[in-house]
């Protein structure tokens, strides 16, 4: 019975899907600034833990990482005229790749 009242307003829900689908992608565009706050809470305190051996190293490499992509995206979004935030990410996944390769090395 419930099968047959989904088909029954197909088209209804169909349209629905659309409708909502439009309204997340639009509120998605508006949002995208949460990819800079996630890069920035997650790539610095993993590229710290790579590299350092205590706490106090990890907080300390961690919070120079965070500052130093800050200021080369910033540096470069300058230069090059290109948007700041995605500069940032990138000097971000910079340091990360060499964190990891640093890590990898020491092992």
């Amino acid at each position: 019975a419930l099968s047959h009242s989904i088909v029954k307003h197909k088209r209804f829900y169909h349209s629905l899907f659309i409708f909502t689908l439009a309204i997340l992608i639009a509120m998605a565009m508006k949002i995208i600034g949460v990819l800079l706050v996630a890069a920035f809470t997650t790539i610095p305190s993993n590229c710290g833990k790579l590299i350092g051996k205590s706490l106090k190293q990890t907080f300390i490499i961690s919070t120079a990482i965070g500052f130093i992509s800050t200021i080369l995206g910033f540096y470069f979004s300058v230069l090059l005229n290109l948007p700041s935030g995605p500069l940032v990410v990138c000097a971000l996944g910079v340091f990360w790749l060499i964190s990891m390769i640093y890590d990898r090395l020491r092992k």
